[in-house]
């Protein structure tokens, strides 16, 4: 038999402050809802209140907002003044240098995951004139196809550009090293 839990303004007030600290809703949910074993700690419950109670959805969107500030700040420090790591030799510390591979990529995909803003855009723009139609397809509208789909448009607008004798090189290559279809 499962238990319920009601949903209380503590627990509310939990997840929130947890979110705007982590900025991840998960590990707000699980705070709020420890007795939880469900991996996703629970955090349906909490995005379901969000649809149903305005006011509660607008503090979910400030405790997101406060935890990308956090992380926007600690990008311009670390821009600003980058860490410094030791140089040694021999045993010896003989100077000091710039580290500013740390984990600037880690915070930098965590202000994209908070914050669509921050994402890197990649564009592909494409006219197709079709019995006199055109079709604009947006880069969204790619990623929206399967891997081996994007590939086949990629080959076929490579063909349309070869039969036009045009520079192939025109048309962009899929990134590599993911095999799904979702967007960074």
């Amino acid at each position: 038999m499962i238990t319920r839990h009601p949903l209380t303004e503590d627990r509310k007030t939990i997840f929130l402050q947890v979110l705007a600290t982590t900025g991840s809703p998960i590990a707000a949910a699980s705070a709020a809802t420890p007795w939880s074993t469900h991996k996703q700690g629970g955090v349906a419950t909490f995005r379901d209140e969000a649809r149903r109670d305005a006011e509660f959805a607008a503090a979910w969107d400030r405790a997101r907002d406060e935890a990308l500030a956090e992380v926007e700040k600690e990008i311009y420090r670390r821009a600003m003044h980058p860490p410094q790591r030791p140089v040694w030799h021999k045993g010896e510390v003989k100077g000091w240098v710039e580290d500013r591979h740390s984990s600037d990529k880690l915070l930098l995909r965590l202000a994209a995951r908070l914050d669509p803003s921050w994402r890197e855009r990649t564009s592909i723009d494409q006219n197709v004139t079709v019995q006199g139609t055109i079709l604009n397809i947006s880069p969204i509208d790619i990623l929206l196809l399967a891997r081996p789909e994007q590939e086949l448009l990629m080959n076929l607008l490579g063909k349309i550009a070869d039969a036009r004798e045009e520079e192939s090189d025109e048309v962009p290559k899929l990134p590599t090293g993911r095999g799904d279809n979702t967007a960074l």
